[in-house]
Parts: C-alpha cells; sequence; structure tokens
C-alpha cells in the first residue's frame, strides 16, 4: 500500500520495495542516498547476483547485503 508524500519539498530520505527474481519469492531492496541494502526470505539454496555499476556481489538467500553508493560528480 503507498503511504501519502511528505509536504512540498520534502526530500526523499529513501525507498523501500519487494521484487520477485528467478524464483526467489521476496527479494527486498532498500536503497538511501549512501547505500544499496538487499535481503532475501532464504527460501531458496542458491546465491543471489547483484551488479551495482562495475562491481559484481553475490548473497546468501536469508541473508543481507549492503551496498555503499558513491556518488558520481560531473
Amino acid at each position: 500500500m503507498a503511504r501519502p508524500l511528505g509536504s512540498p519539498g520534502e526530500a526523499l530520505t529513501a525507498m523501500r520495495f519487494r521484487v520477485r527474481y528467478r524464483g526467489h519469492r521476496e527479494v527486498e531492496a532498500t536503497i538511501a542516498h549512501d547505500s544499496l541494502t538487499i535481503g532475501s526470505s532464504g527460501q531458496t539454496a542458491t546465491q543471489l547476483p547483484l551488479r551495482v555499476r562495475d562491481a559484481e556481489y553475490r548473497f546468501d538467500p536469508g541473508g543481507v547485503l549492503e551496498v555503499p553508493l558513491h556518488h558520481i560528480r560531473s
């Protein structure tokens, strides 16, 4: 269910959502200004792949992976 937006001009601090990925029923992602956190419910035995820019990660079902996000300035 969607939550109401804050007051006009209020900055977004993070975003959280759930996805299905290749048979993994619940993969939850949280994106904040400085990190990406991924977790799963652990219903399968296979590792989940994750790619952030040029870096590749894998994390175990039932585990949590936090990846720092480095901002690129132009």
